[in-house]
């Protein structure tokens, strides 16, 4: 499932990187804060397809991001992860303007 949504930095997770057997690999979270009505809700993000460029966003940087969510099933308990694969940071023009909920950041 996709799903698609404006947030602000709240945490960018130092980068990992490391060696397979396919070669080199990188993977980076950031964690988004989004307003839905009175509440600020939280989604950690990874990017492994460019993931160094993901790392560097900015805590408080306000953010477009398109992420694939999807759940599985690990010796009877279930994990989910959301793995970005488009992200935009917004200008201050842009981040000026209401957000999806209805509400300015």
């Amino acid at each position: 499932m996709t799903i698609e949504f404006t947030g602000k930095v709240s945490a960018a997770l130092p980068l990992q990187q490391g060696l397979g057997q396919r070669g080199p690999w990188a993977r980076s979270t950031v964690v988004f804060e989004i307003q839905e009505g009175r509440y600020v809700q939280k989604i950690a993000c990874e990017n492994t397809n460019d993931a160094e460029k993901f790392s560097r966003l900015q805590i408080g940087q306000v953010v477009h991001v398109r992420a694939d969510v999807s759940s599985r099933e690990y010796q009877g308990k279930w994990y989910t992860s959301a793995l970005c694969f488009e992200f935009t940071p917004q200008t201050a023009q842009q981040s000026a303007t209401v957000a999806p909920s209805g509400k300015p950041f």
